[in-house]
């Protein structure tokens, strides 16, 4: 028997083997394999992960000190996001192997539809390279292929229901994080609200210590003799997680209207590095003749405000997500709950 018949009849028997291993639940010698190699068991020697697709989509993530960012964004990437992806990195493994005469069509679909996935640690070359296709069958596995294989095998995460494309998305939309504050009391420094509605009633409570706090008036500068400091520590208690629903695309000339006529308020957080996080609140104006639910006419939107970031983005915010912390100064000095 020649080499080259050899090779075949191994390459036949191989897949034979692995099932046999499996099955029998023995130590599986070819899942060692170099194209079968996806997990990363140390995340936290990953500094990078580039992730891109023949579409022209692509996110580079960057590991700093204290959070993950989004590389030319200097902007903070989805934290629940980014803890998922590191999570199937971890775990992932080969579920199945692909019958030979099944591999060339998913080896093309990786090909051109494919999402290439990059991780790199410290040194310039990466450490794993991969593409991701899309969900087996019953959506319990997911088509990945090692870069340098031509072996498309089926990848699972253990304990996991379901397919992974959505773990490693090329998008930078996807990855914004759409948290506007995040901050713990001890973290903040102040918060200052305004409401341009109804200026008298603005405000800045100045943290003085995780229990101390000083309520300023902020047309007149001076503080307030009465300060309800349980009231104050549950206003800044909503400051930990607090976000917007989506972005939204509206030109220039039409937000510049919208922030001359139909300004709410401004808040403006600065934490304790001097750093500081703010948001517009402006109503929506409805077209003419909108109705209720009761066909009552209204003239802007009930349930959600535009909301400016600080980098000058737009974006939908809800009135219920807003509401505990756009109230009056008169809330925390005992009058009445005026709502500016």
């Amino acid at each position: 028997m020649d080499s080259k018949t050899q090779i075949r009849m191994n390459y036949l028997i191989f897949p034979l083997v692995v099932v046999f291993f499996m099955a029998c639940g023995g130590k599986d010698s070819a899942m060692d394999a170099d194209y079968t190699q996806f997990k990363i068991e140390d995340t936290a020697s990953i500094q990078k992960i580039q992730i891109s697709n023949n579409g022209g989509s692509k996110v580079t993530l960057i590991r700093n000190p204290n959070e993950w960012t989004i590389e030319g964004l200097n902007l903070p990437a989805r934290r629940d996001l980014v803890e998922v992806t590191l999570s199937t990195l971890r775990r992932m493994e080969v579920k199945e192997f692909i019958p030979k005469n099944g591999q060339q069509e998913v080896f093309k679909k990786l090909s051109v539809y494919g999402i290439r996935v990059e991780v790199f640690g410290n040194d310039k070359e990466p450490i794993r390279t991969f593409f991701v296709g899309g969900p087996t069958q019953n959506h319990l596995g997911t088509y990945m292929m090692l870069q340098g294989s031509e072996v498309p095998v089926i990848v699972y995460v253990p304990g996991f229901r379901g397919y992974l494309t959505n773990h490693f998305n090329p998008s930078v939309l996807e990855w914004k994080t759409k948290q506007i504050f995040n901050h713990h009391i001890r973290d903040i420094a102040s918060v200052q609200v305004v409401h341009h509605q109804r200026p008298e009633s603005s405000f800045r409570i100045d943290v003085l210590s995780p229990s101390r706090f000083s309520l300023v008036q902020l047309q007149t500068g001076t503080a307030s003799p009465k300060a309800d400091t349980s009231l104050i520590k549950v206003f800044l208690q909503n400051f930990k997680v607090m976000g917007f629903e989506n972005w939204v695309d509206v030109n220039t000339a039409r937000m510049d209207s919208v922030q001359r006529k139909y300004a709410l308020h401004t808040i403006i957080l600065k934490d304790r590095n001097g750093k500081e996080s703010s948001v517009k609140l402006c109503a929506i104006p409805l077209p003419k003749g909108t109705l209720n639910m009761l066909g009552d006419p209204i003239d802007i939107d009930v349930d959600r405000m535009y909301g400016i970031l600080k980098n000058g983005e737009v974006t939908l915010c809800q009135f219920f997500t807003f509401d505990p912390v756009t109230v009056p100064i008169e809330y925390f000095q005992g009058g009445p709950p005026v709502k500016p």
